[in-house]
This record gives C-alpha cells, sequence and structure tokens, in this order.
C-alpha cells in the first residue's frame, strides 16, 4: 500500500457531507445521515466504515457488514457482506474513474483484514450491476482472487412517459386493464393510499414495524436482517425518504418505503396487515402508486427490488443481475468449497427483459462462473 494513502476503519461515518458527496464514481453514495442512521438502528450485524484519503483528501470509501449467515439448518458462520444490510448498491464509491484501479485493492485487502478480525469466514461483495460498477470493478476484483457469481435479479422502471395516463398506455391492454380494476377495487372496498414525507409519530413507527414483521414472518427468507422499530423511526425522519401509506377506516394497514437518490427512487421494505387486508389487491396497486408519485415528482428510474420477477416485468420493469464477488477468508474454507451451497445460483425465469446491458457483454440471467479459477 503506498504510504501517503490513510485508511481509516470505523463503525461510524467519519465525513464531511460535502466529501461522501463527491465520491460520485461508479454510482452516487447515500447521504451521510442516511448511512449513519442505519449503522446505528441497532441492527443485528456489525456495520463498518472504510474510508481512503491522500494528504486529507477523501478520495474513496467502503462500506459492509459482518452477518450470521444461515449454513444448514440452526447452523450459522459468520460472513462479511461489503454493501449495506438494508437496501442495494455497490459498496465501493471513488472520487473519479481514474482512482479504481490503485485504490480498489487498498479498501478490499483493509475490508478482507476487518472480516478476518472480527471472526469471518467469507468476504461477499454485493451488488455490482452490469455494466456500470461491474464495469468499473469487476475485473480487478477477479484480478485479487474473488470468484464472481450471480446474486439476484433486480427490477427497475425507466419512467420515461409525461403522466401515468402516458405510463399505462404503454402497457400491454391485459395489464392495463388489471391496473385499472386493482384501482376501482381498492376504492370501492374503502381504502386510501398518501404519500408521507417527514418523522412519523411514534405510533406509527411501531404500527410501520409490525406491518412490517407480518411479511417477515411470512417469507422467512434465511438471510434477511431483522429490523427493528428503531430502524423506521431513523429512517422515516430522513429528507430522502418516501412513505406511501395506506389506510381503512383511519387505521394504518400497508406501507411502502422509499429511499430517494438523484432521480432514482428505491423500495426497500414494505408491510401489510394481511388479515385485514384479505383478497383485495392493495399492495399491487401502491405499487401503481409509486410509479404515479415518480411521474409527478420527475424521477427517471424506480427500483423495484428482488422477488416477484414475473408481475413486475408485466409492469415494464427490465432486470439487471446483481453480481457478487466471493473470496474465502481462509485456505480451509477456500478448500471446503461450502460457499457454492451457501450462495448458491439463482434460478430465474429465461425470459425476463434486460436492462442496460450492451449487446458484447450481454449474458444469460442464470449464467454459471467458471468451477476453476476465478472469473
Amino acid at each position: 500500500m503506498p504510504a501517503a494513502y490513510e485508511v481509516r476503519v470505523s463503525d461510524r461515518l467519519d465525513v464531511a457531507d460535502d466529501e461522501l458527496a463527491a465520491l460520485r464514481y461508479p454510482e452516487p453514495p447515500h447521504t451521510k445521515a442516511y448511512l449513519s442512521a442505519i449503522a446505528t438502528a441497532g441492527l443485528d450485524c456489525s456495520f463498518r466504515f472504510f474510508t481512503l484519503r491522500l494528504d486529507g483528501r477523501l478520495l474513496a470509501m467502503a462500506y459492509g457488514f459482518v452477518i450470521r449467515y444461515p449454513l444448514i439448518g440452526p447452523l450459522h458462520l459468520p460472513v462479511f457482506l461489503g454493501g449495506s444490510p438494508v437496501n442495494l448498491g455497490p459498496p465501493f464509491h471513488f472520487a473519479s474513474a481514474d482512482l479504481v484501479e490503485d485504490t480498489l485493492d487498498v479498501l478490499a485487502g483493509a475490508m478482507r483484514g476487518d472480516a478476518v478480525t472480527l471472526g469471518a469466514k467469507f468476504l461477499l461483495l454485493r451488488d455490482f450491476w452490469e455494466p456500470g460498477p461491474d464495469e468499473a470493478c469487476g475485473g480487478l476484483l477477479r484480478r485479487l482472487g474473488f470468484r464472481r457469481t450471480p446474486m439476484f435479479a433486480d427490477a427497475v422502471l425507466t419512467v420515461a412517459w409525461p403522466d401515468f395516463d402516458g405510463y399505462l398506455a404503454s402497457l400491454p391492454g391485459k395489464t392495463r386493464k388489471s391496473v385499472r380494476r386493482d384501482a376501482r377495487q381498492v376504492a370501492a372496498a374503502g381504502y386510501h393510499v398518501e404519500v408521507h414525507q417527514g418523522a412519523l409519530l411514534p405510533e406509527a413507527v411501531a404500527t410501520l414495524h409490525s406491518l412490517w414483521i407480518n411479511l417477515y414472518e411470512k417469507y422467512r427468507d434465511p438471510d434477511q436482517i431483522f429490523l427493528t422499530a428503531d430502524y423506521f423511526r431513523r429512517i422515516t425522519a430522513l429528507p430522502e425518504t418516501v412513505v406511501i401509506l395506506a389506510s381503512h377506516g383511519g387505521k394504518l394497514v400497508g406501507f411502502d418505503l422509499l429511499l430517494a437518490r438523484e432521480g432514482l427512487l428505491e423500495s426497500t421494505y414494505s408491510g401489510l396487515d394481511h388479515t385485514h387486508v384479505g383478497t383485495v389487491s392493495l399492495h399491487r396497486h401502491m405499487g401503481h402508486h409509486i410509479i404515479r408519485f415518480a411521474l409527478a415528482h420527475g424521477y427517471h428510474t424506480v427500483d423495484f427490488g428482488i422477488s416477484n420477477e414475473a408481475a413486475k416485468a408485466k409492469l415494464g420493469c427490465r432486470f439487471r443481475m446483481s453480481l457478487g464477488y466471493l473470496r474465502p477468508l481462509s485456505r480451509f474454507w477456500s478448500a471446503v468449497r461450502i460457499d457454492r451451497h451457501m450462495f448458491p445460483e439463482p434460478v430465474m425465469p429465461s425470459d425476463l427483459p434486460r436492462a442496460n446491458v450492451p449487446a458484447t457483454v450481454r449474458r444469460p440471467l442464470t449464467s454459471t462462473p467458471s468451477q476453476g479459477e476465478p472469473e
């Protein structure tokens, strides 16, 4: 490592707002307020920041967290995941593209060393979209000994219509009728959907938490981190947060939590009172409401996240594969190759429309990495 580089590892983000905002490559970062909020929300993980400076100037940053990752039954292994524990996005941010070659290995080395100190058995860097972040970092990570592996498909909708009617007109007739039918059903059943920005009252925060737990208990995703009520309190108070609230007779029965970032509206978490809502297509209608809000407020992209790929494709979403870069942290864990069981290749519909992938690098969503040396 060049002696002039100063790398700091901390559980707090010790940078100024304008310093962080200047790290725009390959994607703009979240705000310091947001990253600090999730680091202090009492989540069940060890959240870590890595900052790299030269002569006092912040050139690059990374972040990640240690989590007990499910193995078999009740068995878990500590894994260091590069990225955020609560939303999508790559773990590295640089002041300019030309810094990647000289600083990525320094940050990855610091992350690897900290992961070992914290007892992690694997280091997994997530969400290198293709081309974007993967084009910027993927080749160097493979040269550093990381194995590339597909993780999941992320649904994104490019918002390019003048209004919601224009969006509806772009949909196939069957889907357009379904969207309108959902709106009529929700209205006839007496549900009210509204947009909220700003801090919520304590009772509303508690309700959001309990509604989220309903979905958490329903799906029981083994690698889903448990969110605290304090997470919802902190995040909903931030200026970049938008909450879609659904109520019935004055009772809050559903929500969608969105994060706004430079023209992007990211859907992060949701919750629903299944018993109250029953067969009413409320949550699907709330997704339509997100698109309506994005159109009305000038967003160019909505990120609807993972899962329910077929339904999101019907709404016009295209999909980008989240690529992970994995490295065992000892010879033993490299030899047993258990990482291929822990992080299996996803099985995705073969006909999902791709997002922003040039023909020269276009690959199937279920492409298989080499079984030998890292790709």
